[in-house]
């Protein structure tokens, strides 16, 4: 139970920086009415292809629904950038792409941050200038090899040979202002994929990239493509467009009980509160008591745009319920749970109970909403616990490149099923009982064998194991 409580912490912790799925908007490829007019680069196409031997050779055949950039010869300037005509904040953005050999290309989004779009093909290491990578800002005042700053090359190479389609998806949090127009957060890359390999996560952004529609920075502005530097094609550009307000809380109100609460019909209406008062932010910490507690918020929920709200809940060491306009949205979570509600426009009740129970575990509460148009956002202080703190106990695959062990993969699973990340009702991780990790300290890939069913179950970049749910306490 321990450690499934963990596994449950951190998958929600992740949650926070994945995006839920909302319904995408297509940008029409059947003809060049989305963007704005530009010079004649870029066509409507029904196909692409490009040889995988001759430089900055793509053919773009008859027909709708791919977006081709083919120069009659080269050359640069702004005037062959393709924006689009709606501009955006918030943005998550998927597309198919297809490099010539040698060809660069480019995403901006808000048309200002460069996503690169390269043929990297055989890249070991990748730099600022290839595919995925968050391309440099510039400084033209700065001596030669030094103009270039704060760029974020790529994790590592996951890119395909040119002629083939590849996929990037790119969840981009603009930058926030005040009502001054001062900027207070700047903007960010919450996560980019490419060809379902995570190459970014969490990368703030100081400014502008090289080569902007805009050298500012504002809260909207429009996706811009890179069409002077070679043959690029697209298919497939989705997009979701978070325009909408978020949600707030307002007039919280905070009761803390002293016992031991396993129902939530044991505390109501029969135990004076231990503390009371007004917040400002969700947060465990109006409660002083570290176990056998009840701590109860009430307050409205201002909801501006009506719909279909999901609510992710933490609540470690024990259960919680959620409440929102009557309507029981969360009910019993043990250790944290999900739920969704449609909710009108307007000022809602809201309530939420969390009672803690399990000892070794530090209190903590956290909540996250999203919904029409609005990403998902923690509403509380982030204060969600870690549950015990300890030192990780991490395998070095220099030292130790085998490891016999059981093995926590992300997801559920059915009771049953033995096949990892199958989203089931139990809410367990899919444990691998008789696992065997293999690391090879040379290359850093690693991988782990399923012993009982004969199966690669997962592999990986980067560090060996982390070993600490096998062996602390052990």
């Amino acid at each position: 139970m321990r450690y499934q409580l963990l596994f449950m912490r951190c998958i929600w912790l992740l949650s926070l920086l994945a995006s839920p799925v909302f319904a995408q908007t297509d940008l029409p490829l059947t003809d060049l009415s989305a963007f704005r007019p530009t010079e004649t680069n870029w066509r409507i196409a029904g196909s692409a292809s490009a040889s995988p031997t001759v430089a900055n050779a793509l053919s773009a055949g008859s027909g709708t629904g791919v977006l081709a950039n083919v120069p009659a010869k080269p050359a640069y300037g702004s005037q062959y950038n393709l924006t689009t005509k709606f501009e955006h904040g918030d943005l998550d953005l998927e597309m198919d792409f297809m490099m010539a050999r040698g060809s660069n290309s480019g995403v901006y989004l808000q048309g200002r941050y460069e996503v690169q779009l390269y043929d990297s093909w055989g890249a070991k290491t990748p730099k600022t200038s290839d595919v995925g990578s968050i391309y440099e800002r510039w400084d033209e005042s700065q001596p030669d090899g030094k103009k270039g700053y704060d760029g974020h090359p790529a994790r590592q190479n996951a890119s395909r040979a040119p002629g083939l389609w590849q996929h990037l998806r790119i969840s981009f949090q603009a930058p926030r202002f005040d009502a001054s127009g001062k900027k207070t957060e700047n903007a960010r890359m919450i996560r980019i994929q490419l060809n379902g390999v995570t190459i970014h996560e969490d990368v703030e952004l100081s400014g502008p990239t090289r080569g902007p529609a805009f050298e500012n920075e504002a809260a909207t502005g429009p996706l811009m493509i890179q069409g002077d530097h070679g043959p690029v094609a697209f298919r497939n550009i989705r997009y979701v467009n978070y325009d909408k307000p978020r949600p707030e809380l307002r007039d919280l109100k905070y009761s803390v009980f002293k016992g031991k609460f396993e129902k939530e019909t044991d505390f109501t209406g029969k135990t004076p509160p231990e503390a009371q008062g007004a917040s400002l932010v969700l947060s465990s910490t109006v409660s002083r008591i570290p176990n056998d507690f009840m701590l109860r918020y009430t307050g409205t929920l201002r909801v501006a745009e009506p719909g279909e709200y999901k609510f992710n809940v933490s609540v470690p060491g024990g259960g919680g319920v959620l409440r929102i306009n009557g309507q029981p949205v969360i009910a019993r979570a043990e250790g944290g749970g999900q739920g969704k509600a449609m909710l009108p426009k307007g000022d809602l009740p809201f309530e939420l109970l969390y009672s803690k129970l399990v000892e070794w575990m530090k209190p903590g509460l956290g909540l996250a909403v999203s919904g029409p148009g609005v990403r998902e956002f923690t509403i509380s202080d982030q204060n969600a616990g870690d549950g015990d703190e300890t030192d990780p106990i991490l395998i070095d695959a220099a030292q130790q490149p085998l490891l016999r062990s059981f093995m926590d993969l992300p997801g559920d699973a059915s009771p049953g099923d033995a096949s990892p990340g199958v989203r089931g009702a139990t809410g367990r991780p899919f444990r691998v009982v008789h696992a065997i990790s293999i690391g090879d300290p040379a290359e850093a890939v690693h991988y782990t064998y399923d012993m009982d069913n004969g199966a690669l179950v997962q592999l990986w970049r980067g560090q060996f194991l982390d070993a600490t749910p096998m062996w602390h306490d052990r």
